[in-house]
């Protein structure tokens, strides 16, 4: 087996039978569940076959590779992608879910599950939640082993702090135990799958009412001098206090 870190790459693409079937950038060692991301990272995963070089993008290979390329917007920089045939993660396409509603437009994006069919390792950040009397200090045997009080945001190795009150107020309304300390450690678990989203939106829709307030500003900004223009959120604006529409 051999171990991948996404530090090492920029750019992960699942590829099989000529065929694209999952690519992105972004948040690549981000665990998620499916139903929101959480603190764990993806420290490596396992590939059967080590990766070649490779000059140019083959979709007609089975093996896995490394590219370089030039990203879209850095033109100056020279970045890896990693080529990984689907038999050793498969894809599953999940389709488009809604990412964003506002303004009378509503945003789609892919959703994705990764089976990552030679596992991997993931770093595991628990939380536990104590109530401990007043007074209480860290044993000496647990500072021995490392536990110490949080130093920073994001200190998760063996760390304790205090909850801030909105914290404890939110855990009793949602039906929490009450707690006054955390305790932040860190273990490691087999990576089996893990979910993704797009990099990019897919498909935006709009409503006939965003679809009018587009109309209205852009027959507005065609009578403005210059490169004066106006937008469909200020027409929102202008419309709570007057009346506006097209003619047929």
């Amino acid at each position: 087996m051999f171990k991948i870190n996404f530090e090492s790459i920029s750019r992960l693409v699942i590829y099989g039978n000529g065929k694209k079937l999952f690519e992105k950038e972004r948040d690549l060692a981000t665990v998620n569940t499916g139903n929101g991301g959480t603190l764990d990272r993806i420290v490596s995963f396992n590939l059967s076959q080590e990766p070649k070089n490779a000059r140019k993008e083959n979709l007609n290979r089975k093996d896995n590779y490394y590219l370089t390329y030039t990203p879209e917007y850095f033109k100056n920089e020279r970045r890896t992608a990693l080529y990984v045939h689907v038999s050793e993660i498969e894809v599953e396409n999940l389709g488009e879910k809604i990412r964003h509603q506002h303004d009378g437009e509503t945003d789609f994006i892919y959703h994705y599950k990764l089976t990552f069919k030679n596992g991997g390792t993931i770093r595991k950040v628990n939380l536990e939640k104590l109530n401990v009397p007043d007074g209480w200090t860290i044993p000496e045997e647990e500072q021995k082993a490392g536990a110490h009080w949080s130093k920073f945001l994001g200190d998760y190795n063996n760390a304790y702090n205090i909850p801030g009150e909105l914290a404890r107020k939110r855990a009793v309304e949602s039906g929490q135990p009450d707690y006054n300390l955390i305790h932040w450690y860190i273990t490691t678990e087999e990576l089996k799958e893990n979910y993704y989203t797009g990099d990019y939106i897919s498909r935006i829709e709009r409503d006939d009412a965003r679809k009018d307030r587009e109309k209205i500003a852009e027959i507005i900004s065609s009578c403005l001098y210059g490169n004066n223009t106006v937008s469909h959120y200020e027409v929102a604006k202008m419309l709570q206090h007057l009346n506006i529409t097209v003619k047929a």
